[in-house]
């Protein structure tokens, strides 16, 4: 049994940032009498959320939220106008990106290690828990 590496390619960050402008770019220039579209958007945003996460790790996962973040803050501010009582779960989505990103990012990166501790026990002939075999 082989220890997998997690190959970091450069075309992984590439895709985040596509995702990241391209759904800003949508986000922005739809006008805003199409909430519904306003809100798809919203929700893309945790694709490159959660994929940061999967491939890099707590580290990905908060730096792309944050990202994101900064991305839809100031069409929020801006664009909704910035009234805290009227936009309150548009300021609590931030809040949630970076929770996910978080969260995501963490069990990932645990699950990498536990992955790599049971590859090497395995390699050297140790017995491998019954928790630990996959179902």
């Amino acid at each position: 049994m082989q220890i997998q590496k997690l190959s970091i390619t450069p075309l992984r960050p590439i895709i985040l940032a596509c995702f990241l402008v391209c759904i800003s770019l949508f986000h922005y220039l739809t006008p805003l009498h199409l909430p519904y579209l306003h809100d798809i958007f919203q929700r893309l945003y945790y694709l490159p959320i959660i994929l940061a996460a999967l491939w890099f790790g707590l580290r990905g996962g908060l730096i792309c939220s944050i990202l994101v973040s900064i991305a839809y803050a100031p069409h929020l501010l801006f664009q909704w106008g910035g009234h805290l009582t009227l936009e309150m779960e548009k300021y609590l989505e931030i809040m949630l990106y970076n929770i996910v990103g978080g969260v995501t990012g963490l069990l990932s990166q645990r699950e990498r290690e536990r992955t790599v501790e049971l590859q090497k026990t395995a390699r050297a002939g140790g017995v491998i828990p019954e928790a630990a075999k996959p179902i």
